[in-house]
């Protein structure tokens, strides 16, 4: 029911204007093209701002893949990532880029038993998981003995595979009560070789 001065005006009743229409199909149409403004030219800065807005979004989805942006920020010595709603569950002062956070990440949702009990066995007996990570620890290694500070290297066949799975973790988390339990039963995983072909700009900083 719409108030017009003194005037109530029922929906179903015919709109005042006297265009024979009912009064929710014309005047009383939100809308109604009528009572729209008319069109203006977006502003030269706006277009700016939105063409700019498009080409950072395409930067990340190059960086990031199609999954949700990742959100994270330094604070007094510490980053924090956002993992659904568990902003602060998920902070360290000992993470630098976005690649250790995942480390610990799936460290933690595996668990430490599991982990442990890999690494008791032979490295051909190992889950792919442990394999990878063992060969990361490796290559790690080398490059701390070849250079100081900060080390980067060219991600290849493992890392891509170790952080690709850990990625995938982190997007899934949120969507359900995640609990991969023994990975085996869950994860299937291919071997494949050390030197394994990487993609294209795929970079790993190791700190």
């Amino acid at each position: 029911m719409v108030y017009s001065g003194m005037v109530k005006i029922g929906r179903n009743q015919l709109c005042p204007c006297g265009s024979g229409k009912k009064y929710k199909h014309c005047h009383g149409n939100p809308l109604n093209p009528q009572l729209l403004p008319a069109a203006q030219p977006v502003p030269p800065h706006v277009q700016a701002m939105f063409r700019e807005m498009q080409a950072r979004e395409k930067r990340r989805e190059d960086a990031q893949g199609l999954g949700r942006p990742i959100i994270s920020t330094d604070f007094k010595g510490y980053k924090f990532v956002a993992v659904g709603n568990n902003l602060n569950l998920h902070y360290s002062k000992n993470w630098v880029y976005f690649s250790d956070f995942l480390l610990d990440f799936i460290k933690n949702k595996l668990g430490a038993e599991w982990g442990n009990a890999e690494k008791e066995k032979p490295f051909d007996e190992r889950h792919p998981l442990m394999q990878w990570l063992h060969l990361m620890g490796e290559l790690h290694k080398k490059l701390r003995e070849k250079s100081e500070g900060d080390m980067n290297t060219e991600a290849n066949g493992f890392i891509n595979c170790f952080f690709g799975l850990a990625y995938n973790l982190y997007l899934l988390d949120p969507m359900s009560d995640l609990d991969v339990g023994d990975p085996s039963h869950c994860m299937q995983v291919s071997r494949v070789a050390p030197d394994g072909p990487a993609p294209v700009n795929a970079c790993v900083h190791h700190a």
